[in-house]
């Protein structure tokens, strides 16, 4: 999901860091997301695409799920793509390419597939509909985006809180999902499948995320006017030790996972 907004930079950066965030990521989201793509596969697309594919655990994701001949991921991070290349396998391939910008590499696809990247996109109907003009007719995209979140736990409600304004600083907004109500009745898209998906982690397994999350950040939060140095030290601390906690129930997502097809 590494895409950079024109309307700013990307919140979450294509470090080494970034790239094992995304890993941990993967782990969170990735049950959901497989289950998700084996509802909406039919047959196996000839070909498909992942949007904002990152290092590429999304990729291998779509090609293992959908058991497509031929994948293709798009990111507009070279050091992300160059990752990807390294740990590339079967009928998978990646290209630097803004998401945004059409045509696709390989043309039209039976599947076009991304999780967690209209959330950094300022138009995400904008983007939905012009990525249908490069689907097969029989073609469909798939959705995973953040509908809600509900956390009580005080220091992951924290992160939180930054989280939102750093993706805001971007002209975006990190909880997508509600921003795709209605898109199955926008001309020229037909809605396959629509669902909220109820995603728990562990407090233990968010922290080690958000801790990542942090460390990318750097002092953007405090420069941005979202918190002083000292809290986001304070902040860093706090989901350190959240590391090693036990508890459960403490925060859940809720993904909208949704498919169109071209009318």
């Amino acid at each position: 999901m590494e895409f950079t907004s024109p309307a700013g930079a990307y919140a979450f950066g294509d470090t080494e860091v970034a790239a094992r965030r995304l890993a941990v990521l993967d782990q969170v989201f990735g049950p959901a997301s497989r289950d998700l793509l084996a509802s909406v596969t039919t047959s196996p697309p000839a070909l498909a695409y992942d949007l904002g594919c990152g290092p590429g655990h999304t990729t291998a994701m779509v090609a293992q799920a959908t058991g497509a001949a031929a994948t293709i991921g798009l990111d507009t991070s070279a050091a992300h793509i160059e990752r990807a290349r390294a740990h590339a396998a079967g009928q998978v391939g990646f290209a630097v390419q803004d998401v945004l910008a059409l045509p696709f590499p390989a043309g039209p696809a039976d599947l076009i597939y991304c999780r967690l990247l209209l959330a950094h996109l300022p138009d995400p109907a904008g983007a939905v509909r012009s990525w249908s003009g490069q689907l097969t007719p029989d073609g469909i995209v798939v959705l995973d985006e953040i509908e809600w979140i509900d956390v009580s736990e005080p220091v992951l409600r924290n992160h939180l809180r930054l989280a939102e304004g750093l993706v805001a600083a971007s002209g975006a907004r990190m909880c997508a999902g509600p921003l795709l109500a209605g898109l199955g009745d926008e001309p020229g898209l037909r809605q396959v499948r629509t669902r909220i998906t109820e995603v728990p982690v562990a407090t233990a397994l968010a922290a080690t995320m958000f801790s990542m999350n942090i460390a990318v950040w750097g002092d953007r939060p405090a420069r941005l006017g979202l918190c002083d140095d000292a809290e986001l030290r304070d902040l860093a601390a706090a989901m350190a030790a959240l590391r090693e906690s036990p508890a459960t129930g403490e925060i859940t997502w809720g993904m909208h996972q949704a498919a169109y097809a071209r009318r």
